[in-house]
């Protein structure tokens, strides 16, 4: 983590997400200006409802925030340096607590903004449909076992291993900034290609991608989309309502339109499955 990263983490630790949004609404707006609003107006796209929230709900505004920049890349490199770097520090913050206000409603209004409230799985990286202000810890349509099941305990005690790997990768390897000023606009494919080639830095995702395009799954691997997908599969959308199985297909949609944004999942998903292949080798503990 540099200097910047470590000075942030340091304001941040101990703030709730409204707290949180303040203090960045305020250093964006003394580095870059308010070419794009004073600091009421990046507040209200941090945080919409003007409240504390959970914590994936901030970084899926955040991240909301950041595609406006994606429009005019070469104009904005250093803010979208800026918001890549700040979603791996909000990340790596100590002692989260999400702040839960009373459920005030059953569903989302559409189906689109029910695809931007999908959360990641506590025990995997998939995506979560979660309905509004939902209490229940996310956990995706493999994953949603009762927490006496063995299984549910296993992955459970794994989590803090797999998150002191990810932080690894982290450090390991080019921050999305970086990669973007080795690849510039062909980064989305040199993504592509660290999902699937042989030779990748991810090599338990990619290995793990790659079986699924081969039997009995056989899914097909080809595009941007292809890659959202299989990182999801199994998704049973014939057993889920019609709202629901279109905000899978808003979700896909707009993963596959901003591909590079899929870059901390990727970790997650390698962090998860490297961990996963160790043990099933009889690998030690750390």
């Amino acid at each position: 983590m540099n200097e910047e990263a470590e000075a942030l983490r340091k304001l941040f630790t101990g703030k709730n997400t409204l707290e949180l949004a303040r203090i960045l609404a305020d250093v964006f707006v003394a580095r870059f200006g308010e070419h794009r609003g004073g600091k009421g107006e990046i507040l209200k796209c941090l945080l919409p409802k003007g409240r504390a929230g959970s914590w994936s709900d901030l970084d899926r505004h955040i991240t909301s925030f950041c595609k406006q920049f994606h429009l005019e890349h070469e104009r904005h490199t250093e803010i979208i340096q800026f918001l890549d770097e700040l979603r791996f520090v909000i990340e790596a913050l100590p002692q989260r607590q999400d702040y839960k206000p009373p459920e005030d409603k059953e569903e989302y209004p559409t189906p689109k903004e029910a695809a931007y409230h999908f959360v990641m799985c506590s025990l995997c990286w998939r995506a979560v449909a979660r309905r509004p202000l939902e209490k229940k810890t996310p956990l995706c349509h493999i994953h949603d076992l009762p927490s006496t099941q063995s299984e549910y305990r296993r992955r459970a005690r794994m989590r803090r291993l797999v998150e002191e790997r990810k932080l690894e990768l982290v450090k390991s390897l080019p921050s999305l900034w970086e990669l973007r000023r080795q690849h510039g606009r062909d980064l989305e494919k040199y993504l592509q290609g660290l999902c699937l080639g042989s030779h990748s830095s991810l090599p338990y995702l990619a290995s793990y991608l790659q079986s699924l395009g081969k039997a009995p799954a056989c899914l097909s691997l080809q595009t941007k989309r292809d890659i959202v997908e299989a990182l999801e599969y199994p998704v049973y959308l014939h057993k889920l309502s019609p709202h629901i199985q279109e905000a899978w297909g808003c979700y896909f949609a707009d993963r596959a339109t901003y591909f590079k944004l899929l870059y901390v999942k990727l970790l997650t998903a390698e962090a998860w499955l490297a961990e996963d292949a160790k043990r099933q080798h009889g690998g030690k503990r750390r």
